[in-house]
């Protein structure tokens, strides 16, 4: 813009501003656009016009002309086809062959059809598609003959074409006459009467009709040239005048366009500023690109995205050296090339130090630059919520902890696994795998120091397997693996022995060692399952089979597995609603003193009233209670049936006596145990002196720790602790020395034998040795001799209890019973 421009712009904006009358600058570049805009929009409606017209007359002549060659070539063809009768009929007046009397007649089907074809479309209201199929007929092309009965019904009535159309008829009546020569001479032929003579004259005659044919012939094919050349004529003039039109609305609207451009430049040049204003200003990235990536303009904001220090250092790239992917920038030059415009559609670029960035972008590709076609484009920078993104799908689909695959991630795998091992024939194994114990390191040494125990096992069991391989966490001590490619039975069995040792090696925490071992199920696809959640399903099974084999140790999956599985889960749907609908009940077991044969206790052992399968005793249910986390509640029930019933026998002919209750594993690690024994008790009214809890050596010897400052609190408040099946575990007298016992119970099984095994005597005799010289009291189980109770109390042990004096008993019979063994005691 000039200097003059610029003043008498801003003399407007003065004048508006005082309100003058000078239109703002705006409203001038509108009406200027506006009246361009109708100027171009008359030019190309008269130029539609004229094109349209003029190729609607080209179209229509060069059509006529087609169909016009079209009626030429129809003569041909009538023409051929009736040289190819005169040869038939010649034969046949030689030879009187029939053969060649149909050849004749099939030659002439060709000017037939044709002949049929002129009747039809003179008729006053023709049928043009039956017209139209005998000219078909007449072997014209299919495609021709629509226009052939459109110029017939268009031209009929020119000169030209009226004059044609006489010879037509001429020469089918031409035509007629050969065909009437050829019936007689086979009239003559077939009654025998045509003689030399005869031939000479029918020849003359065919060969004076073929004449007349010729000539008529000659005559349509040179009125249908006539015809084209005067069509073609008219068509060059039409063309002419078109052209001369079109030149003449050219150069006015040369001029009009022109004249309205002078009067727009100082508009368009004020835009401009104003779109470079936005351009360099602009906080998205804008740019302009060739198709081959050759960077033509961008602003500072494109610069700064890419980590450029300016858009100069940009102009120097190529736009293909900033993207991460060259394939993806492939694929969107295509959708580019064909669509013309993408809108809102990421992609990665890479900034100039190399790290990736994520853009928002917009690209259109105009054609019609004259430098060839050019991108323009914009973009804005979506990093971090592209990283958000994606850190929100990892977190869904991995573990928070380990960062392992999580159930959802596996089962996608596992099955995409199966199709493959479907597709290929192959073998692929599960491993389900459960850290046995795993909820005493929670308990003992902080969930902060579990949780690094679920991270190094993680890591381990991704250091044993291989990369195609998958292990997921599925639970809170639960671990999934997937191997794939399998041959072999023997390779999996290796995997998972590679496995249990790994976790076997001792785990370093807060300066101490930790020893875990796991449990392992595992299935192999397809026998033990085809697809995902079968598999899962049954490698879990097989789980809980190596669990009761005794933990750490792993188990393939068998149907008998699956049955088994079958009844645990309904047994285990059963147990949950045993305890609301009172189908446990407690059976108490005399214990008597060895010296006296005087009761002086009773143990309290849990039967489950089965709706189904009866009376079940605790070896069938407890196990599976530990296992689902019922055995708090229920290790409750019992303890406060047991200490009601206690109180009942203290009220009435047993003051002194005590009652026994054995306490499980998850009981014992429970932080509320001690809290729960102290409400019972309270509840009750039963002194703790009372009540004696009896738990195993493997309980001990879980964490030495815990196990001290529990049985310290239960001791404190007057409770007996005894040590049940002692000697069958993992003993350790050092825990004998150190923990407030006061009772060691020798197992049954030593009992069992001692009178016919000197072995077992010497090792009950070893016991209660010991006990006493620890001033601790023997319980010995499972009596059911006369013989066994008579060398227990020579061995000096103190207290016994078995079938030999009364077998476990419900309630309502012990009362009953402990009169009886108390009677036969003073008797």
């Amino acid at each position: 813009m000039t200097e003059d421009d610029s003043s008498r712009r801003g003399e407007g904006r003065a004048l508006t501003a005082t309100g003058g009358s000078a239109p703002p600058a705006g409203s001038l570049e509108k009406r200027a656009t506006q009246s361009i805009n109708r100027t171009v929009a008359s030019l190309v409606a008269l130029f539609a016009i004229v094109a349209a017209g003029s190729v609607f007359v080209a179209s229509f002549g060069l059509g006529t002309l087609s169909t016009f060659r079209a009626y030429a070539t129809a003569e041909s063809r009538w023409l051929k086809a009736q040289k190819d009768g005169l040869i038939a009929l010649s034969r046949y007046l030689q030879s009187a062959d029939e053969e060649d009397y149909r050849a004749f007649r099939t030659a002439l089907e060709v000017p037939a059809a044709a002949r049929r074809a002129r009747l039809e479309m003179e008729k006053p209201d023709p049928d043009a598609a039956e017209a139209a199929r005998q000219l078909i007929a007449a072997r014209n092309h299919p495609k021709e003959v629509e226009g052939m009965v459109a110029v017939f019904q268009r031209f009929r009535n020119v000169e030209l074409f009226d004059r044609g159309l006489a010879l037509w008829r001429q020469a089918d009546a031409q035509l007629a006459q050969l065909t009437n020569t050829a019936e007689r001479v086979r009239a003559d032929v077939a009654a025998g009467r045509l003689d030399a003579g005869k031939r000479v004259a029918y020849r003359r005659e065919i060969e004076q009709i073929d004449a007349q044919i010729t000539d008529t012939t000659d005559r349509f094919a040179a009125n249908v040239g006539q015809a084209t050349r005067w069509l073609r004529e008219i068509l060059l003039w039409t063309i002419a005048l078109a052209t001369l039109l079109l030149t003449a609305v050219a150069v006015w609207a040369s001029y009009r366009v022109g004249w309205l451009l002078k009067g727009h430049e100082r508009s368009l040049t004020a835009s401009e500023r104003r779109y470079r204003l936005l351009f360099e200003r602009n906080l998205a990235g804008l740019y302009r690109s060739t198709l081959d990536g050759r960077i033509l303009e961008c602003n500072p904001a494109f610069a700064r995205i890419l980590g450029f220090s300016s858009r100069e250092e940009v102009l120097e790239k190529n736009m293909h050296e900033l993207h991460n992917d060259p394939e993806e920038r492939e694929s969107t030059l295509a959708a580019l090339l064909q669509q013309k415009f993408l809108l809102n559609y990421e992609m990665g670029l890479r900034r100039r130090d190399g790290s990736p960035v994520w853009v928002l972008a917009n690209e259109s590709l105009l054609e019609d630059e004259p430098g060839g076609p050019v991108l323009e484009g914009s973009l804005i920078d979506i990093t971090e919520r592209k990283r958000a993104e994606e850190q929100s799908h990892h977190q869904a689909y991995h573990d928070a902890l380990t960062d392992l695959p999580n159930r959802i991630l596996f089962h996608d795998r596992l099955s995409l696994a199966i199709l493959h091992a479907h597709r290929r024939k192959q073998w692929l194994a599960v491993m389900f795998i459960d850290l046995d114990h795993f909820k005493n390191v929670n308990d003992t040494l902080g969930h902060s120091a579990g949780d690094e125990v679920l991270v190094a096992v993680g890591d381990r069991l991704r250091s044993c397997l291989r990369e195609e391989d998958t292990v997921a966490r599925v639970g809170g001590d639960e671990f999934l693996v997937l191997l794939t490619g399998i041959t072999r039975e023997s390779d999996v069995a290796a995997t998972a022995r590679k496995l249990l040792k790994i976790l076997a090696e001792p785990f370093s925490l807060k300066k101490r060692e930790l020893f875990l071992s796991a449990s392992i199920g595992v299935g192999l696809y397809p026998n033990d399952g085809t697809d995902a959640e079968t598999l899962v399903a049954n490698v879990d099974t097989a789980m809980y089979r190596a669990k009761e084999a005794g933990r750490n140790n792993f188990q393939f999956f068998t149907p008998h597995m699956q049955a088994a599985s079958q009844e645990r889960a309904h047994l285990e749907s059963g147990l949950r609603r045993a305890l609301p609908r009172e189908e446990f009940a407690l059976h108490y077991q005399p214990i008597l003193e060895a010296s006296s044969r005087r009761v002086v206790g009773v143990e309290a052992l849990v039967r489950w009233q089965h709706p189904e399968r009866g009376l079940l005793g605790p070896k069938d249910f407890i196990g599976l209670a530990e296992d689902v986390g019922l055995i708090v509640a229920i290790g409750e029930w019992i303890l406060r049936r047991a200490c009601q019933e206690a109180k009942k026998l203290q009220a009435g002919a047993f003051p002194g006596l005590r009652v026994a209750v054995n306490l499980s594993p998850r009981q014992f690690q429970d932080k509320d145990l001690v809290w729960t024994i102290q409400r019972v008790l309270a509840e009750t009214g039963l002194s703790p002196e009372s009540l004696e809890l009896e738990i195993t050596e493997s309980i001990a010897m879980q964490n030495l720790g815990l196990t001290g400052e529990v049985l310290g609190e239960l001791a404190r408040m007057g409770l007996h602790i005894a040590m049940d099946d002692f000697g069958t575990g993992h003993s350790s007298l050092n825990y004998l020395k150190h923990f407030p016992i006061h009772r060691l119970k020798v197992d049954r099984s030593f009992v069992a034998g001692m009178t016919r095994d000197e072995r077992d005597r010497s090792i009950v005799a070893a016991i209660v040795s010991m006990a006493h010289n620890l001033s601790l009291r023997v319980t010995a189980e499972g009596v059911e001799t006369a013989d066994q109770a008579v060398l227990l109390t020579s061995l000096g042990c103190d207290d016994m209890q078995g079938f030999l004096f009364a077998p476990p008993l419900p309630d309502e019979q012990l009362t009953e019973r402990l009169l009886a063994v108390s009677g036969a005691a003073g008797g």
